[in-house]
């Protein structure tokens, strides 16, 4: 649905989904509710929005929405404000799946190993109905859920085929249904838990604390408790804990995570910074311009929800076609069981049914592309890549030529020495070793490159004295008994060369710009 409203909106984030019926039954059972004008499903990110019809009390609905998925098979807890909640990062065999699958399956196993050595009998029979009991519960639960919202999808499928399996005997073949199934849904729950926490994950580029100046007093709070307008202090090293610009202070971010562009930037008084940014060298004290649930972190998480929620014209198609596909199939399974009991034999032409119910269950087209377009966005993302949706993963298919503007997508992000020039009569090494001598004692990525290529080039570094950084610009020290300064060619030009030294420099810089070189 896309119909918009101005009505309040609830968002829920719901436990257990692993298929996209799971997503339309929770859909169908919590829009059918009293006082709801509009609830959807975003099956990717697991999470249900849900639009008050009414001025109804926010606990009141909640209550009723938490019910409501519940009878579904799920659980739903509502977002605060907004926020999204972090996810906490679970091993994979702590997956709720797991363990009914697992109990399903060892019991098949030793009740087909019973009924081997002592034929089939009540030892047997009553393991394979533990077994059903155990892996089956999980899929009976959906399929009653898909049912009274007044569906037909695999679940039900899987719930009628493996009832009709017993009723006629077939206990193994029953019990195999359900151990497959189990299986192949669980793996499936794993793939996708995996890709909500990893997207979720980015979450925890923010640091849970801050140091906030209150009173004149710096105190450690919690990061979600920062409000507008408060003073924090961010140290070097750190990761800035919100939104802010500015006050004072200036050093290199890294904000690879929220513009893409790997290599760091100079900030100063003034300047926008964003929460999870890595802070350089410098120290800063910023004011708070966003909340938690607000900065720009958030707003990027919200997005890659959205755009794992958006359905690519193949799973449109897919869907339309599961629609009219599963209960077509339930009609032909019901009219061989009929016609075989008007005019054959019925057990044969039920088992017959049942086994065209299995077969026929559209698992493999129902589940690949949703799982395929989330995992991809996943990944994606794990990666710093941001897709807008489905679609534009598809489009990504036919697309042969790619052009990128930012070096840091083709690049490691590292910056490296491209050049030595020297000027005035000194050779290379007499400039990297000056020049490294300084660098060595600054925390800046460009100095860290300098320092790289003089013990690349095995020179040896002396010691440097009186050394001062100055943020954004350069840094100074003695080094040999001479003062040294290394720094941007704004902040040389600024220390009052000769004619010939400035002439030289700005010629330099302008013919290395051209290369994508700075100086």
């Amino acid at each position: 649905m896309s119909a918009t409203s101005d009505r309040p909106a609830l968002v829920f984030d719901v436990a257990g989904m692993d298929c996209g019926d799971c997503a339309r039954s929770v859909e169908r059972a919590v829009g059918r509710l009293p006082g709801i004008e509009r609830a959807e499903v975003n099956f990717g990110s697991a999470t249900l929005t849900v639009v008050q019809a009414e001025k109804a009390g926010e606990t009141d609905i909640g209550r009723s929405v938490r019910r409501a998925v519940d009878r579904a098979g799920y659980t739903a807890s509502l977002r605060r404000d907004g926020q999204i909640v972090r996810t906490i990062r679970e091993p994979w065999w702590r997956n709720r799946k797991l363990v009914p699958a697992i109990v399903a399956t060892v019991l098949w196993f030793v009740a087909f190993v019973v009924g081997q050595l002592a034929g089939q009998g009540a030892a047997s029979t009553s393991l394979y109905a533990v077994a059903i009991a155990a892996g089956g519960a999980p899929i009976a639960r959906a399929g009653l859920a898909s049912l009274r919202s007044l569906r037909f999808d695999m679940n039900v499928l899987m719930s009628i085929s493996v009832v009709g399996a017993a009723l006629l005997g077939e206990w193994s073949e029953a019990g195999l249904v359900v151990v497959l199934f189990s299986i192949g849904t669980t793996l499936q729950s794993v793939t996708f838990d995996r890709t909500r926490r990893a997207i979720r994950g980015l979450l925890d580029l923010a640091p849970d604390e801050a140091n906030v100046v209150r009173d004149g007093v710096e105190m450690t709070v919690a990061a979600s408790s920062l409000m507008v307008g408060d003073v924090v202090v961010v140290r070097p090293g750190d990761r800035l804990p919100a939104d802010g610009d500015i006050l004072e202070g200036r050093s290199a971010l890294t904000q690879a995570v929220i513009t893409g562009e790997s290599m760091p930037a100079d900030r100063g008084p003034g300047d926008p910074v964003y929460a999870g940014t890595i802070n350089g060298a410098g120290m800063l004290t910023i004011r708070v311009s966003a909340l938690a649930s607000e900065s720009m972190l958030s707003h990027i998480v919200h997005l890659v929800e959205k755009a794992q929620g958006s359905k690519a014209p193949s799973q449109q198609l897919v869907d339309r076609f599961a629609a009219v596909y599963t209960p077509l199939v339930v009609a032909i399974a019901a009219l061989l069981a009929i016609g075989g009991y008007l005019f054959g034999n019925g057990g044969d032409w039920l088992y017959r049914a049942l086994v065209l119910l299995v077969i026929a269950c559209p698992c493999a087209l129902v589940i690949s592309t949703p799982v395929s377009i989330v995992s991809a966005i996943g990944a994606a993302t794990r990666s710093g890549i941001l897709v807008k949706g489905g679609a534009a993963l598809e489009d990504m298919g036919r697309i042969r030529t790619i052009a990128f503007d930012k070096t840091g997508t083709l690049t490691f992000g590292r910056p490296s020495v491209a050049a030595v020039m020297p000027f005035g009569g000194v050779t290379e090494s007499d400039v990297l070793i000056a020049a490294a001598a300084v660098e060595r004692a600054s925390e800046h990525p460009l100095a860290h490159a300098v320092v790289a290529r003089a013990l690349h080039d095995d020179l040896l570094l002396p010691t440097a004295s009186e050394f001062q950084a100055m943020p954004g610009m350069g840094a100074q020290a003695t080094v040999n008994g001479a003062s040294i300064a290394v720094g941007s060619e704004r902040f040389i030009t600024g220390m009052h060369l000769d004619q010939a030294a400035d002439a030289w420099l700005r010629e330099t810089g302008d013919r290395h710009a051209t290369r994508g070189e700075s100086l």
